[in-house]
């Protein structure tokens, strides 16, 4: 699953069944952090970015994804929570590909 950082700066999951890859993906030339934050999706600290489960969810919700979208996600964050990448405030860490 990838949360895609748009040349506008919008922000949107895509590739939403794959549950073995989590990262930021956004073009060169645009803030990354910025628009995590205008889009309440997250924010960047970093390298790397947090994005927050809730809206991760809300976006799930929009897209009608099933139960067992759902169960599989819970799963995935299982994995990120047992590698440290599941934060306190609600985040799971993102590493960011930059598009050339």
């Amino acid at each position: 699953m990838f949360v895609k950082v748009l040349d506008d700066g919008s922000v949107s999951m895509i590739d939403v069944h794959n549950f073995s890859k989590f990262a930021v993906i956004a073009p060169r030339g645009v803030d990354t952090g910025e628009a995590l934050v205008r889009s309440s999706a997250g924010y960047r600290p970093d390298t790397d970015a947090r994005i927050r489960v809730e809206w991760m969810r809300a976006r799930a919700e929009e897209l009608s994804l099933s139960s067992a979208w759902h169960k599989d996600f819970e799963g995935m964050l299982k994995y990120a929570a047992s590698k440290n990448w599941l934060n306190d405030d609600g985040t799971i860490t993102a590493h960011v590909e930059v598009e050339e």
